[in-house]
């Protein structure tokens, strides 16, 4: 019953494993075997019959509505009658080729006949399935679904030949993004609620205003100022007290010129510090070396005679090669 399935339920599991319980598939049904391909289809397996019910799978079984004081003399038949007039009836041709089997179906089953007799029932078949016309239909659907990928590929092969380069394909496939957009739908525009205005009352027209106005303008010629003639509010104006103030001449002090090779009077007075006596004082040079002249030009010193060449001096000895300009190359060239 369905109430004992409930009270198990809260029993043994929460509300969540419950739901996820009843949402998860069967797949019993899902996964249908085909009884027709199989070489003993009502055959029960060996673990189907050593199997124990569970308590779930018991209280699943029971029915969920059963009829109180049950007779089975009373009850109706299990098969409802048939009309006669269902039974002389003859199927149409539509209804025979569509209650044939499936081709696939009929040649997995004929692998595993048995008999001669079997065999040449599921042949006979096969010829039907192959004589019935929505067998035809599929032929001539297949090869309209050929011919149009035919057209497909030679459609392609000239758009290949025709976008070489591949801005060209770029540009190809923006414009087919573009076709392949969706379309926005365009919101259509509210209704603006217009307002009824009053027409106003048209004046009378005034020709005689109207001719005056279509009149060019007189514009009087500017005079020109005279630059001796001083106006009459510069006459009139008083100065101020800081226009006065900043009118004062500055009284800057006189600058003796400098006189050539005479000492500044600042000079005369320094007093020179311990570090520019050191500096006045002269060099104190060994005997023999006053000056930086020598009695034999030519003679080589010691150190120099003793003295070893480093790797980098050794590379910045060696000359530098120029390659040649082109027209001795071409002069060369001419005299071989």
């Amino acid at each position: 019953m369905p109430s004992q399935r409930i009270k198990y339920a809260l029993a043994h599991l929460s509300r969540e494993e419950h739901t996820a319980q009843l949402a998860r598939p069967n797949w019993r049904r899902l996964r249908k075997i085909d009884t027709n391909v199989l070489a003993s289809p009502f055959t029960v397996r060996r673990a189907a019959l050593r199997s124990r019910a569970s308590k779930r799978i018991r209280i699943m079984a029971q029915p969920k509505f059963v009829t109180k004081k049950y007779d089975p003399a009373v009850a109706p038949p299990p098969y409802p009658r048939i009309h006669p007039k269902t039974l002389a009836a003859k199927s149409s041709r539509r209804i025979v080729d569509l209650a044939l089997p499936k081709r696939r179906v009929l040649l997995e089953t004929i692998k595993l006949a048995a008999t001669k007799n079997m065999k040449a029932t599921v042949s006979d078949l096969l010829v039907k399935v192959r004589k019935s016309r929505y067998q035809r239909y599929r032929v001539f659907c297949n090869a309209r679904q050929e011919r149009e990928a035919r057209k497909k590929r030679r459609r392609m092969a000239k758009l290949r030949k025709a976008l070489t380069k591949p801005e060209d394909w770029q540009r190809h496939m923006r414009v087919l993004e573009r076709l392949a957009a969706p379309k926005v739908a365009i919101r259509p525009k509210k209704k603006k609620l217009v307002r009824k205005i009053k027409k106003k009352k048209r004046r009378p027209i005034d020709m005689e205003r109207t001719y005056f106005l279509a009149l060019p303008i007189a514009r009087i010629p500017l005079k020109m100022k005279d630059p001796l003639k001083v106006s009459a509010r510069a006459l009139n104006y008083r100065i101020t007290k800081r226009v006065e103030r900043l009118a004062i001449k500055k009284e800057r002090p006189e600058i003796q010129f400098r006189i050539p090779g005479a000492v500044a009077p600042a000079a005369m007075k320094a007093i020179a510090s311990e570090r520019i006596i050191a500096l006045a004082k002269p060099v104190r040079r060994p005997a023999g070396m006053q000056t930086d002249l020598r009695e034999d030009a030519f003679v080589v010193s010691p150190a120099a005679l003793t003295a070893r060449c480093s790797r980098r001096l050794k590379n910045l000895s060696k000359p530098k090669k120029y390659p040649k300009p082109i027209f001795k190359r071409l002069k060369t060239a001419l005299k071989r």
